[in-house]
């Protein structure tokens, strides 16, 4: 199942539908990002990372297997560390669900149309 994508003036947003999978990780991360605005306020730790975090759910909304990439490793980069550091379950859920929502396959489909090949380069 996907949802439709509207396609803006700018052309910022893709053209092709998008899965369900990645429009419900943009809506979560959007969730993230206001609850943690509300509980941390605008501290230069949640700028820096409320805005790497935005530009690379971007970058999967573009199709960006980079930015794909990028997430997995942050989200099981952080799983990994809210388990060695203990009691941190607001993380495991938060990057769990952000993990689970990017290896989805309609999720890894729609950001592999995006990786480059070195076939069709040469």
């Amino acid at each position: 199942m996907s949802v439709p994508a509207e396609s803006s003036p700018r052309g910022w947003w893709p053209r092709q539908d998008v899965p369900s999978t990645v429009a419900a990780f943009i809506a979560f991360v959007v969730a993230v990002l206001v609850v943690f605005l509300f509980i941390d306020g605008l501290e230069p730790r949640f700028l820096w990372g409320g805005s790497v975090l935005a530009l690379a759910t971007l970058g999967l909304a573009r199709r960006f297997w980079v930015a794909w990439l990028f997430l997995v490793f942050v989200a099981a980069g952080d799983i990994l560390i809210a388990l060695a550091r203990g009691p941190a379950w607001w993380s495991l859920i938060f990057n769990g669900v952000m993990l689970g929502l990017l290896v989805a396959g309609s999720t890894r489909r729609y950001a592999s149309r995006g990786r480059p090949r070195l076939r069709r380069r040469l």
